[in-house]
């Protein structure tokens, strides 16, 4: 009796012992299927974007319009902007956050308002392609110039043919100077604008909290910083009108991207509107512009701007 139940108490043992190490094996191969799953969905995730473009002579480069359109409204749709990481690319947002110099130094386009994701797309030169033509964005122009015979050296002097070129953009704006107890000068400035970049346009309002730094051999320079600041805010409303193909108005309507937005590191851009082809658009838009400063005080300014 007592031998006929130890060995029947062994086979169940034996039995659970089998079977508990056949459900480890199911759970282990599970996670590694589940896992590699995981892992390609991300990987595919992450490559992407980057198979959108090549990178041509530190430039992105897009095959066409199509596609050029379908990378910007994936970076729209991003809750939090992540750049591309890319060998041989540095986009303009990452040269001016990494410049301890003042913005219109470190930037091609100075002051000139922009959106972050249309920053992303440009390099330090404020260049990009599509197609065959080259874009470059500085010194308050947009030129086109034909990709294949088209150079820009360290010094971002180009050359080649020019296809087309316009001024970038119409804005309004205002300021207020803020004198620290430590005499120390800095600015309030708020821009109302609708930029147009031939391939991409963007309309709508940034605030700068800047302080003021004298140059060696006289003037000054403003640079964009938190010092003294809490956070700054920018709101934009208003109008929109768009155009048929023949040039006929459409509208106006409510400007589709009306609100406000915040952020503590010196700017913020809040974009009324944006769009690619077409024939532009026109806007009757206000915008208000706050810095709070981290003593409670707070400075702000307005803008009424219409094209």
């Amino acid at each position: 009796m007592g031998i006929t139940v130890f060995i029947s108490f062994y086979q169940t043992l034996s039995s659970m012992k089998k079977n508990y190490k056949t459900f480890i094996k199911a759970v282990f191969v599970t996670l590694i299927v589940f896992i590699s799953g995981c892992d390609s969905t991300a990987l595919k995730n992450s490559t992407d974007m980057p198979k959108m473009f090549s990178v041509i002579d530190g430039r992105l480069s897009f095959k066409d319009q199509k596609i050029f359109e379908t990378y910007m409204q994936k970076l729209f749709t991003q809750k939090d902007l992540k750049e591309v990481s890319i060998k041989g690319f540095t986009s303009l947002k990452s040269s001016v956050s990494q410049n301890t110099e003042s913005e219109s130094k470190a930037n091609p386009l100075g002051d000139i308002p922009m959106s972050d994701q249309f920053k992303s797309v440009l390099n330090s030169k404020g260049e990009f392609q599509v197609g065959n033509s080259v874009y470059v964005v500085a010194n308050g122009l947009v030129s086109e110039y034909e990709a294949s015979d088209y150079q820009s050296n360290s010094l971002s002097k180009q050359s080649g043919q020019i296809r087309k070129e316009i001024q970038i953009l119409g804005t309004k704006d205002c300021e207020v100077t803020y004198v620290a107890p430590t005499n120390e000068r800095y600015r309030l400035k708020g821009l109302a604008f609708n930029t147009d970049y031939l391939v991409y346009r963007e309309a709508g309002a940034k605030t700068y909290w800047q302080k003021a730094r004298k140059r060696l051999f006289g003037g000054t320079d403003w640079n964009t910083t938190s010092d003294r600041l809490s956070h700054v805010f920018v709101s934009v409303s208003g109008e929109l009108t768009t155009y048929a193909l023949d040039g006929t108005p459409l509208g106006p309507f409510l400007l589709p991207g009306a609100g406000s937005d915040t952020d503590t590191d010196g700017e913020v851009t809040k974009l009324g509107h944006y769009e690619w082809g077409g024939i532009g658009f026109g806007v009757n838009m206000t915008s208000q512009h706050v810095a709070h400063l981290s003593n409670g005080a707070s400075i702000s300014c307005s803008n009424s701007y219409q094209d």
